[in-house]
């Protein structure tokens, strides 16, 4: 990745050259989120050291935010005065972008009046093999047994074999090796791998691509937090559910957690709000019911919405059919709606980044939406009315999974306390510390050994945004580690390092080709605004510049 990186930089230092006087530039890096390197200057030397200090970064890649930041950037810097011509006030920004093209799919608004140019960088050729998944469970009839499932995968268009080794990090160098496999990959392909493991130890597990040499080194290790067994911390406020109290006794929800059943009055007690606030609970369940203020963990309500700002409810429906359930969420897996029945019903209505659940034609009957890194989710319907008459037949319907909503919802909401809470986090994301409200300060560690003081406020779990590097993180409480995670990059779109054939960028409905002849004597035509573009895996960033006194 470095070869590709030097040579973009060598095509940028080029265009940078051509620059005529009276031209002036700009250098933005980024990845997932952009940064000014260097503010507009006619004085090349300056951009020419910006760009030479373009360093790889760990952090996917998302090109929506930089075009955006361009597009700004480039407004911001028309002159203001009533004599520039109107031709060239309306001219739109030339970019040229360099890249392996690699981008998720980029919104048609970011790109704004920006005239792009794509010139693709790389070969046609990857040698690269990657772990693009890797996921370590406990068994929950036999705790001290556990699974490692991974995914490896070869970008090469011809055979390959590698040894695949699983370690647990046990804080020595090179950890200790649990089992290793050889494994055969067939020409742009993908293997999965079971490793059984009898004596799990808790701790972070690692797998690497032993002795791997090809274009990314990046994605050869990725790891895992395997965390002690733990039961889900769940409070259940109801003034009497018995649908709830059953699927909550199953023995497998048994398994999970242990719930603690109150009535709505236990909202208004001291002991409540001291609980709420402290972070005592992974999850709590409103039944027709809702708190004056949100608690420090993850919400489920049947019959009502949140009482927070974004939260609130349409007009009542009677009979409304449900006709689609977000199968892909962790929520609603294994869980059908097809026969189910509703009494009546009042549509949720979320704030930002809400995401239905359960739909009908007459609106959303259950939502999703973050709240500080927690997630609330509201069901339109009860189960139950005042008198305990069911108000559907969801949990009584073969085939609708009332009980495996619940049971998901338990592991679900309760993951992510002590380690892995089945999310994959990347680089940049957040992630919510598992430390107590009495704790006055926290350290996270991160993988080189640095070291993070985060300062815990009165409401428990403050969240940490310092994941840049990869690898594993454990945070402290003095000398007790309270939790561990870890970041990986395992996304095959990144790993896939090899240029197309034929190159092409999508932006919104534009497809826009590659063009492989061009030259940087193509500088001759700038136009008013002239936003040139760069980008690598690993390695993003943006120079654009502009014709100075038009």
């Amino acid at each position: 990745m470095l070869e590709r990186l030097d040579a973009a930089k060598r095509r940028t230092v080029a265009l940078i050259d051509k620059m005529r006087p009276g031209d002036s530039a700009m250098v933005v890096s980024f990845a997932d989120t952009a940064r000014i390197e260097q503010s507009f200057t006619d004085n090349r030397e300056q951009l020419r050291r910006a760009v030479a200090a373009i360093r790889q970064t760990e952090r996917t890649t998302s090109l929506d935010e930089a075009l955006r930041l361009c597009t700004g950037r480039t407004v911001a810097n028309r002159p203001a005065t009533d004599e520039v011509p109107s031709q060239v006030e309306s001219a739109p920004a030339q970019v040229f972008l360099f890249s392996d093209g690699n981008f998720p799919q980029v919104n048609e608004e970011a790109l704004g009046r920006l005239e792009l140019t794509f010139v693709p960088i790389g070969t046609t050729r990857s040698t690269n093999r990657a772990v693009v998944r890797l996921a370590v469970r406990r068994n929950p009839d036999s705790p001290r047994k556990a699974q490692a499932l991974a995914r490896v995968r070869n970008f090469d268009g011809a055979p390959r074999s590698v040894t695949a080794e699983l370690r647990l990090l046990d804080g020595k160098q090179e950890g200790r090796l649990i089992d290793a496999r050889q494994l055969t990959l067939a020409a742009a392909s993908q293997q999965d791998v079971v490793f059984s493991v009898a004596e799990a130890p808790d701790g972070v597990w690692e797998l690497r691509l032993a002795g791997n040499e090809d274009e990314l080194s990046l994605d050869d290790k990725a790891w895992a937090v395997l965390a002690p067994p733990t039961r889900t911390r769940l409070l259940v406020v109801t003034p009497g559910n018995r649908f709830l109290s059953a699927a909550l006794a199953t023995d497998e929800a048994r398994l999970w957690c242990d719930p603690q059943f109150r009535t709505p009055d236990f909202l208004a007690t001291k002991e409540y709000r001291a609980a709420a606030d402290g972070g005592e609970y992974d999850c709590v369940l409103f039944d027709r019911c809702r708190p004056s203020v949100m608690p420090a963990c993850h919400t489920l309500f049947f019959g009502t919405v949140p009482p927070t700002d974004g939260w609130r409810t349409e007009a009542k429906l009677s009979v409304p059919q449900a006709f689609d359930t977000a199968q892909a969420h962790p929520l609603m897996q294994n869980v059908s709606f097809a026969d189910v029945l509703i009494a009546e019903a009042t549509p949720p209505v979320g704030p930002s980044g809400r995401q239905t659940l359960v739909d009908s034609p007459q609106g959303p009957l259950a939502i999703s939406a973050p709240r500080d890194g927690y997630e609330d989710v509201a069901f339109g319907f009860a189960l139950v009315d005042a008198a305990g008459a069911p108000q559907t037949n969801w949990p009584v319907v073969d085939g609708a999974g009332f009980e495996q909503f619940v049971l998901n919802a338990v592991q679900y909401f309760g993951r992510g306390r002590n380690g892995d809470d089945g999310t994959l986090l990347r680089p940049g994301d957040p992630v919510r510390l598992a430390v107590e409200a009495t704790a006055k300060s926290a350290t996270v560690v991160g993988p080189d050994g640095a070291r993070v003081a985060v300062e815990v406020a009165q409401r428990a779990a403050p969240m940490f945004y310092e994941t840049e590097r990869l690898g594993p993180y454990e945070v402290r409480v003095g000398d007790a580690v309270r939790q561990r995670f870890a970041v990986n990059l395992c996304e095959a779109r990144e790993s896939a390092v090899a240029a197309e054939e034929s190159p092409r960028l999508r932006i919104g409905q534009e497809e826009i080709v590659g063009q492989t002849t061009w030259e940087a004597a193509r500088l001759e035509g700038w136009k008013p605004f002239l936003l040139l573009v760069l980008a690598l895996l690993a390695g993003e960033w943006y120079t654009y510049g502009r014709r100075a006194g038009w």
